[in-house]
């Protein structure tokens, strides 16, 4: 073997190596930030959106009366502040959550349909 295959060999390893340590960087970068996404923006809201949800779509409304209730405005609010670990749907969401007093949709039901809304992008 010459010193040029031998060459061509050591810069060939050395290329592959730092391109196996860059996509393990980013992965890492990654998980970094999904980790920061679901301790600063998802958890402190997922058990008050589901406890929402469950309140406004439970059929035994009738025979059953919630002990608590969610104030889906605050909670909306919180999220808000919250936004830059939120995608574009939610941010979209938001936007039309907030801007719903604005709109008329005839039957009074543009606020209750952002906030849904906002909880499904969320």
């Amino acid at each position: 073997m010459t010193i040029v295959a031998v060459g061509l060999t050591i810069s060939i390893l050395f290329v592959l190596s730092q391109t196996v340590l860059s996509i393990q960087n980013n992965r890492r970068e990654k998980i970094k930030e999904y980790k920061a996404i679901t301790q600063n923006f998802i958890l402190p809201y997922l058990n008050e959106v589901w406890l929402f949800i469950d309140l406004k779509t439970d059929v035994r409304k009738e025979t059953s009366l919630p002990f608590i209730e969610i104030q889906s405005e605050e909670l909306i609010t919180k999220m808000q502040d919250q936004v830059r670990y939120g995608n574009a749907g939610l941010v979209k969401a938001l936007y039309r959550y907030f801007n719903a007093a604005a709109f008329y949709d005839g039957r009074g039901e543009a606020k209750n349909l952002a906030t849904y809304d906002v909880f499904y992008h969320f």
